[in-house]
């Protein structure tokens, strides 16, 4: 019996999309946006989400992230009856913090983002896995959509620190197998 090498093919159906949303002097008004810290982090994760105090003066935040994951999703994506989550974080990973390895398919997340606010960092690398390895571009003011059931990391910071916008668009409830909160509540680490 012989084994044959086959090369995992990249699955066009699962693609990322990037796009420019946000200049340079707009992502350093979004870093000086006051934020509240969250009281936990998921497992596999070095850094805490700090999340947006939204308000009339940085609703434009929302409203660009939410007009671009509208259209881009109307256009490859297709889902139905979507919505931005409530919370928009900034993720600030320093030197040694990664994430390893996970999907975002919890409950009813359909496609994660990211945005970039910074690239003077080395590491931090974002790897997704659709079929096959993709790292997207580090760009300002970029936003990285894919879909949330997608393989993904971030690699070791290995100097400064990475800075991103952190969501997720929401559709339908539904639940993949029995007593899926309690295995939620599992993934957490409190501060």
């Amino acid at each position: 019996m012989s084994t044959t090498n086959k090369n995992l093919k990249s699955n066009s159906l699962y693609p990322f999309i990037q796009r420019r949303i946000f200049s340079e002097d707009e992502c350093n008004k979004i870093l000086q946006t006051p934020t509240i810290e969250s009281d936990f982090k998921t497992k596999g994760h070095d850094s805490y989400v700090d999340f947006i105090v939204e308000d009339d003066s940085n609703s434009w935040i929302r409203n660009r992230i939410e007009a671009e994951v509208i259209k881009i999703n109307k256009r490859v994506y297709k889902f139905k009856d979507i919505y931005l989550r409530d919370e928009i974080g900034i993720r600030t990973y320093d030197v040694g913090h990664k994430y390893d390895w996970h999907t975002d398919n919890f409950l009813h997340q359909r496609l994660t983002l990211t945005v970039q606010l910074n690239t003077d960092y080395d590491g931090g690398d974002l790897f997704l896995f659709n079929g096959d390895f993709a790292e997207p571009k580090k760009q300002i003011g970029v936003i990285t959509i894919f879909p949330s059931y997608l393989f993904h990391t971030s690699t070791p910071v290995t100097r400064g620190s990475k800075k991103i916008v952190i969501s997720h668009v929401l559709g339908p409830k539904h639940e993949w197998y029995e007593n899926e909160t309690h295995s939620l509540d599992r993934m957490k680490v409190n501060r």
